[in-house]
């Protein structure tokens, strides 16, 4: 026993692992790769903000719209603050695809993405059409 480990520490340290030099280059590569995603994941919802409107329109009026958009529903609103205990999710609140569309294969969504500051337009215009004529 004391023979096998004194040899043991007479090895030198590379032969311990021969691929010890990749598996270091990969740590450093995935370890690089998730603290670049999180960066990225902090600073996309600013973007996405700006891009949708927001010094023009709150974060409410941003998700009003976008429910509006995706759900094709004018009459739909944002929940703001969201209920903390709601017994049915929302997707169950939305009628099915088969409702919609019959059989989908494969699904597509059936809105079109907004523009860069669309939403305000399409938040004014919506605006427009409900506000009722003074005459």
């Amino acid at each position: 026993m004391r023979r096998a480990r004194s040899e043991r520490s007479k090895l030198p340290a590379e032969s311990e692992n021969p691929y010890r030099r990749m598996h270091r280059a990969i740590y450093y590569l995935v370890v690089t790769c998730l603290f670049v995603q999180v960066i990225e994941g902090s600073l996309i919802v600013p973007f996405v903000l700006v891009y949708f409107g927001f010094p023009q329109l709150s974060l409410v009026e941003i998700c009003d719209e976008m429910y509006k958009i995706v759900y094709v529903d004018d009459s739909r609103k944002c929940e703001y603050p969201a209920p903390l205990f709601r017994y049915e999710p929302e997707p169950w609140l939305a009628p099915s695809r088969e409702e919609l569309f019959g059989p989908v294969t494969p699904p597509a969504p059936g809105f079109d993405m907004p523009g860069f500051r669309e939403v305000i337009e399409r938040r004014q215009a919506r605006e427009a059409r409900t506000v009722p004529d003074p005459s």
